[in-house]
């Protein structure tokens, strides 16, 4: 239903707008180009309610977006021209399906005209419904100006509801400079799905009769907002929580029940000595299953994705529904049970982990960020420890590329946070190799003032590959050395303020430096060794 009368004729690109502000969009990535002129003219005249965030690659593009999902819970947008624009902006989407994240990608795409013609033979020709359909939970294409709400409208019923995943949605430069009276729809709310409460008894029954029941977490307790639902359940059940990487903070990694991400040792002795397993809103990843070789006791699988409930593991208990809602129905049934017979053990467990020592980089960067900082991590050897070893004190706040390894990840991801929570620490925490695929949006960070830290981990090496060739072949390297350039002085040269660090003593003080700084700031260190 509309909550407004139909207006007077607008362009395609004005309606669209229109219609993403209704539904709450406030900042969108992306470049633009002929193809979207209306839909960028239309930008200027509401840039008081949707900022616009020029990037300098179409994968920078769609990482923020990504990076805004993620930290805010709600839809990211981006936008690119089509052709090398949208396959640019892939990597990016691919990123958020294997992460489930709600980003939007809109694209341009030439006159309808040109439609009966081979796609490679059009200017900035793709077939973007081809191209993407294997990356998005739904794409779709805009026939007339007039069509633009519904679409949108169906655009983000898929954003918000189930389990979340990028939409991809085409419109052509004809379509975006047509006029068209319309309404605009209503806002599309989240969607939930409360369980069958035969499948909730079943699993009630399951959970009181485990000795030492465990619940292990995944991301849709993060996208459906349940993490108070999730802590009264581990005390009702006195169950140790464990993690996914995309569930990171879900609950506290100081609450008493957290033991934290699923590969800390602390966190496989408990599912290994548990006797049933709450698994709520799981994908059971490789990485993190070793392969699925991962033994499981008996299973209660929740899931608002009805086909991800025994696909890798056989579920003795398969509930569909989302994890806001089941597990408060859970808790209702579970009032009144005997505590479980874990007794000490989670808290012996808990101060093992946190007594393990951590990195020197990495116990800076929790001192430094507290309680409220966020942090970007890309693909590198350094930030592969963070997932076991820095704390995550509530959800959203660590963001990780954690089974599509995406190379750049951490920068663009950490200027979408900051676009969304400006007064919020946020650190991009990169390698060498990594950073040096993204940096160009060092200037998107300078030009718009948001103002994140930049922790480049500088070893001049691949050195997670070099260290796979050295393991196979013995010493034999090829392609894993590098020659960067100076990062300071390539920093500065975009006006970011820089620091190079060359002892672990050095490295807080200056990430204290670069928290306060007026500009986005980075810090170059060497491979500091725990």
């Amino acid at each position: 239903m509309s909550s407004c009368p139909t207006q007077p004729a607008r362009t395609g690109g004005e309606i669209l707008v229109e219609c993403l502000k209704r539904q709450g969009v406030k900042v969108v990535f992306g470049m633009p180009g002929g193809h979207l002129n209306h839909l960028y003219d239309a930008l200027h005249r509401h840039q008081a309610d949707v900022r616009h965030i020029t990037v300098r690659n179409e994968q920078g593009a769609s990482l923020m977006a990504d990076g805004y999902a993620r930290a805010t819970g709600d839809v990211g947008v981006c936008l690119t021209i089509p052709g090398p624009g949208a396959s640019n902006a892939a990597t990016g989407i691919a990123e958020a399906f294997s992460a489930s994240s709600p980003v939007l990608l809109i694209t341009g795409q030439p006159e309808a005209k040109f439609a009966g013609h081979d796609r490679h033979k059009v200017f900035h020709g793709l077939d973007h419904l081809s191209f993407f359909k294997p990356i998005t939970k739904w794409n779709g294409s805009v026939a007339r100006a007039e069509d633009i709400p519904s679409v949108v409208t169906r655009a983000f019923e898929a954003l918000r509801s189930g389990r979340p995943g990028p939409v991809h949605l085409e419109v052509s430069s004809d379509v975006l400079s047509a006029q068209a009276q319309v309404a605009i729809p209503d806002r599309v709310e989240p969607r939930g799905t409360a369980a069958a409460s035969d499948a909730v008894e079943r699993a009630a029954r399951l959970l009181s009769s485990a000795k030492r029941p465990i619940i292990l977490v995944g991301e849709e307790v993060v996208w459906y907002r349940a993490s108070d639902e999730l802590a009264e359940l581990a005390a009702l059940l006195g169950a140790p929580v464990v993690t996914s990487i995309f569930a990171k903070g879900a609950l506290p990694e100081d609450h008493p029940w957290s033991l934290g991400d699923i590969r800390t040792p602390e966190a496989q002795k408990a599912l290994a000595e548990a006797d049933g397993v709450l698994a709520v809103g799981c994908r059971f990843l490789q990485f993190e299953t070793a392969n699925w070789t991962l033994k499981l006791p008996r299973l209660i699988h929740v899931s608002a994705d009805e086909h991800e409930i025994g696909r890798d593991y056989a579920a003795e208990v398969g509930i569909v529904g989302d994890a806001k809602s089941v597990l408060g129905q859970l808790a209702e049934a579970l009032r009144g049970k005997t505590a479980s017979a874990w007794g000490g053990r989670v808290a012996e467990l808990k101060a093992a982990w946190t007594a393990r020592r951590k990195h020197p980089l990495v116990a800076a960067l929790q001192d430094a960020l507290g309680r409220d900082g966020l942090v970007a991590v890309d693909v590198h050897i350094t930030g592969y420890r963070m997932r076991t070893e820095f704390r995550v004190h509530g959800p959203r706040q660590f963001l990780s590329s954690g089974v599509y390894v995406t190379l750049g990840f951490g920068l663009p991801e950490a200027i979408g946070a900051k676009a969304t929570f400006p007064d919020r620490p946020v650190v991009a925490f990169c390698g060498d190799g990594g950073f040096m695929m993204t940096c160009q949006e060092l200037a998107t960070a300078v030009q718009f003032g948001l103002n994140v830290v930049t922790v480049v981990v500088n070893d001049n090496c691949f050195t997670s590959i070099k260290g796979g060739q050295q393991h196979q072949f013995g010493g034999r390297f090829i392609g894993v050395d590098l020659r960067n350039p100076d990062f300071v002085r390539f920093a500065e040269s975009f006006g970011v303020a820089a620091r190079r660090v060359e002892r672990p003593e050095e490295f807080r003080p200056s990430l204290e430096w670069a928290l306060k700084a007026s500009a986005p700031a980075l810090i170059e260190v060497p491979p500091l060794r725990s």
